[in-house]
């Protein structure tokens, strides 16, 4: 199954670091070269991966905020209430609260230190409150009789049948 792994320029890569790993919850998979000079690194959580680099390196040193109209949606593994609660105990900066959205996921978001926003969502229903279209878990996306890995698609699936396509 293919993956998507997004590259963020920062401006401090120390800093970054340790916002990912201390506020987020993150785990430091890579540190290239070493964690005292870093010029790379590979972030993960449940399964997901974050790559870093130093903007100042790649020609986007500038001081207005990095993730202007970019914002990350991560599935992640647990409880959303209580990541919501460990992220509020950090101080992370919240730029929409935790809320139920009416097609079934529950989700909040937050802002990093370069103005990149992650929006954390748990998949809560198996229908939308809104329309009634079915929804389905990741893991359940595009699941195959083939046995071949699933194919990741949204979480709204076509109402209507295939034959009726």
């Amino acid at each position: 199954m293919g993956m998507l792994s997004p590259l963020l320029a920062v401006r401090d890569m120390k800093n970054t670091i340790a916002f990912y790993t201390t506020m987020l919850g993150f785990e430091t998979e890579m540190v290239f070269p070493n964690a005292e000079n870093p010029e790379y690194a590979d972030l993960s959580k449940d399964g997901m991966v974050l790559m870093v680099i130093p903007a100042k390196d790649h020609g986007t040193d500038t001081e207005e905020p990095f993730g202007i109209g970019v914002t990350l949606y991560l599935n992640i593994d647990g409880d959303i209430n209580d990541y919501y609660r460990e992220l509020k105990q950090n101080n992370v900066r919240f730029t929409q609260d935790i809320k139920d959205e009416s097609y079934g996921v529950r989700n909040f978001t937050v802002e990093d230190p370069d103005g990149y926003r992650l929006a954390f969502t748990e998949v809560t229903s198996r229908q939308c409150l809104s329309c009634g279209m079915p929804i389905h878990r990741p893991d359940e996306w595009g699941r195959r009789e083939s046995g071949e890995p699933p194919l990741l698609c949204a979480l709204h699936r076509n109402r209507r049948q295939p034959e009726e396509l």
